[in-house]
């Protein structure tokens, strides 16, 4: 892989996590940071847990790793370094190889937690309160 492949990758990676980090702040908090620091307050958002509502979505390692590619995006799309140091872009690789794994466990957990809620809801003495 070349490292303009890489570097197209790991942008590409970061922002189909971003769109759905953002759908869920859209549909389960109702509202989406906006604003300069928007793509970075988005993870603020979701590494916390939201009282009443939701848990948090985001672990702390695995905001350190999404917050690391957000970084790196950045960096990618204003073009603050034109060349790409390849152990960088190794570590950076090894850390989003990693975060695939942590990322579809926790996918794979929020989502369990919407069926419980769903669930609790359906029924007919269900207490709003009562959905964690």
């Amino acid at each position: 892989m070349t490292i303009g492949a890489l570097v197209l990758y790991l942008q590409n990676l970061y922002t189909a996590v971003e769109q759905l980090l953002t759908r869920v702040a859209s549909e389960i908090d109702g509202k989406v940071p906006s604003g300069d620091n928007w793509h970075r307050e988005l993870l603020d958002q979701l590494n916390m847990e939201i009282s009443g509502i939701r848990p948090a979505v985001l672990d702390a390692e695995l905001y350190a790793d999404l917050d690391l590619l957000r970084r790196f995006r950045h960096r990618v799309r204003h073009a603050y370094a034109a060349e790409y140091d390849w152990a960088e872009m190794q570590n950076i690789l090894a850390a989003a190889e990693a975060l695939r794994v942590r990322l579809l466990r926790t996918l794979a957990d929020f989502d369990a937690w919407l069926q419980r809620t769903i669930e609790r809801l359906r029924q007919p003495s269900a207490d709003p309160d009562d959905i964690k």
